[in-house]
């Protein structure tokens, strides 16, 4: 039997190749060799194609790879259209994060993240769940009664326009969603 022990001097680690090693190296020296051309390079990480230039960014020290921009800020120049763009982040500000996710149309300002399984949006806040069209009431600085539910009087579940809303009971919601399935 053949022997698949890694060819760098020192190293006994297994490098049959099917644990993510290859040309007769551990898993740990292949991608050494794959990221810098030399499988016992052990120094700092040195990405082949930094042009040694910082990154156009102020604030960022990386080196430019493309663009002028380091990776992370190019990787966000050629997904969201700029360098410092992106998607808000989970713990970001509420409205920040709820606005993102909604398409204002000249009827209905609709929500566009995925919705529950009743067809609702939702936004988390602070770890728990809130419907987004209850976040909407909210954000529009209305008050939320406990004992009473808001109404979509356009009939849309992912409807979130704060004047396609009302409060009412959960007896008069209920009737309502009945009269508009009648007709």
């Amino acid at each position: 039997m053949a022997d698949r022990t890694c060819k760098v001097p020192d190293c006994n680690r297994d490098a049959s190749g099917t644990r993510g090693g290859g040309r007769g190296w551990c898993p740990t020296h292949y991608m050494r060799w794959r990221r810098h051309g030399d499988p016992e390079h052990g120094g700092e990480v040195i990405r082949q194609h930094a042009t040694g230039i910082p990154c156009a960014i102020a604030t960022c020290i990386k080196p430019s790879v493309g663009r002028g921009y380091c990776e992370n800020h190019y990787r966000r120049l050629r997904r969201w259209g700029e360098p410092l763009a992106g998607r808000p982040t989970p713990g970001g500000p509420v409205a920040l994060r709820f606005w993102a996710k909604v398409v204002k149309t000249d009827t209905c300002w609709l929500w566009t993240d995925a919705p529950n399984s009743s067809g609702y949006g939702t936004i988390t806040v602070g770890a728990v769940p809130v419907m987004a069209h209850r976040m909407s009431w909210l954000l529009d600085g209305r008050d939320l009664d406990a004992d009473l539910q808001l109404d979509h009087l356009c009939r849309v579940r992912l409807c979130v326009r704060p004047t396609h809303l009302d409060q009412v009971t959960a007896a008069e919601n209920l009737a309502r969603a009945r009269a508009a399935n009648a007709t």
